[in-house]
């Protein structure tokens, strides 16, 4: 589940540019962008660029163009003119904000082309410069935090968002930013009292904010807690609310319908329900892989929810070949030691552990889950299921000892 922040093109005021036709131009294509016509912005931003006089109309007309490209999914090119714009920006000391807000954008883009590595080291560039704005240091903070609790570095994203949420003067976007993500680590952390309680809160800012997406973001995490606490009824019910409210802007965020078509698809999956979970896994994947593509990490975990599915239904062929694919997604991403990955291969294993090919899965759980523990992620009601399912491969294969050491270390958890 991502949050991402909302960009927006520069909103310069013509005084102070150059003579001539660039100033006209862009304001054309700012309107055209304000309307959701992204490509005719995109058309007017290119027929500026020429135009451009100056070293800050250039980076200004980059940064629109690429915003206006990465609206249209021309992810490759919206790189390269962002890349454009910042290298412009760096140049400019007295302009570290426009430095940020270009950024920002940047690294939107490359987790959409699945640099996530890139990504971070953009972020990590920009918040060691020293600038003073609250609101734009917490909407970076927010954006790392978030794709590092979307690699699942949870102790890492606890503290981006807690940074953020502790500087004063920033709005009530930035807080329900970073209390959208402090409410999903405290989910997985299996703190559901915390979590609930921020979910609503969440609810509240995003009520308050008149964000119509983002309250549903918080209704599908408040879901999402119910159904780890066994409530399916009302589970179900923040859902579909949740689902509906986004539905309408399918066509412009297409990633957080499928986001929300797979957390109830893992309801469904609880339920047994495993037609409808089906249908909306393949709707979701669906749309990932036109928004995202193939081997994005969002299609990548929906292809693992789909592999464990059709793995209980016996469908192994279909299992194995989702599970490969969001595996080799995952290993492309994050690199084949990241904790990520490690999941991908868990299910993996899970679904050569249904086919009983109990030695193939001992070894990729003894992977697995080296490589969660090398990583220090905390145990967690994930990590827990994967060492269970490894201590049943382990007690089929007769290697009692060894399992034994794991059903201890569930236990010294609190694992049922």
């Amino acid at each position: 589940m991502r949050t991402v922040i909302a960009l927006a093109l520069f909103l310069y005021p013509l005084a102070g540019f150059a003579d001539g036709d660039w100033p006209a131009s862009h304001q054309k294509g700012k309107q055209a962008f304000s309307h959701s016509d992204y490509s005719g912005a995109a058309s007017t931003f290119e027929f500026c660029w020429p135009l451009a006089r100056t070293a800050l109309e250039q980076a200004i007309t980059a940064n629109d163009l690429g915003l206006s490209l990465h609206a249209l999914g021309r992810e490759l090119e919206a790189r390269g003119w962002l890349g454009r714009a910042y290298d412009l920006w760096a140049a400019m000391p007295s302009r570290a904000l426009d430095l940020a807000e270009t950024a920002l954008g940047l690294v939107n883009v490359s987790r959409a082309l699945g640099d996530f590595s890139g990504a971070e080291q953009i972020l990590r560039r920009i918040l060691a410069m020293p600038f003073d704005d609250a609101e734009h240091r917490a909407a970076l903070l927010n954006t790392l935090g978030d794709m590092l609790r979307e690699q699942e570095r949870n102790s890492e994203a606890d503290g981006q968002f807690r940074e953020a949420i502790a500087l004063k003067g920033i709005s009530r976007e930035r807080q329900l930013e970073a209390t959208l993500g402090l409410a999903d680590l405290a989910r997985k952390a299996g703190n559901r009292a915390e979590s609930e309680m921020l979910w609503n809160r969440a609810a509240l800012l995003a009520r308050e904010t008149r964000s119509i997406k983002l309250e549903a973001v918080a209704l599908r995490g408040l879901g999402l807690t119910r159904s780890d606490g066994g409530d399916y009824p009302t589970a179900e019910s923040l859902l579909r609310r949740s689902l509906a409210m986004l539905e309408p802007y399918a066509g412009e965020d297409p990633e957080q319908v499928a986001s929300a078509l797979g957390c109830l698809a893992g309801l469904y999956r609880r339920q047994k329900k495993l037609s409808l979970a089906e249908d909306a896994l393949l709707r979701a994947i669906e749309l990932d892989k036109r928004n995202a593509g193939e081997e994005h990490p969002q299609t990548a975990l929906l292809r693992e929810l789909l592999a464990e599915l059709y793995s209980a239904e016996k469908r192994f062929d279909d299992a194995g070949e989702n599970a490969a694919k969001a595996y080799v997604s995952m290993r492309k991403s994050f690199g084949e030691n990241s904790t990520a990955a490690a999941a991908a291969l868990a299910t993996a294993a899970l679904v050569n552990y249904r086919q009983k090919r109990l030695e193939t899965a001992a070894e990729q759980y003894s992977s697995a889950l080296s490589t969660i523990r090398a990583n220090n992620a905390a145990m967690n009601d994930a990590t827990a299921e994967i060492a269970s399912h490894y201590a049943a491969v382990l007690a089929a294969l007769h290697r009692n000892a060894e399992a034994r050491r794991i059903q201890a270390e569930l236990k010294s958890f609190g694992w049922k």
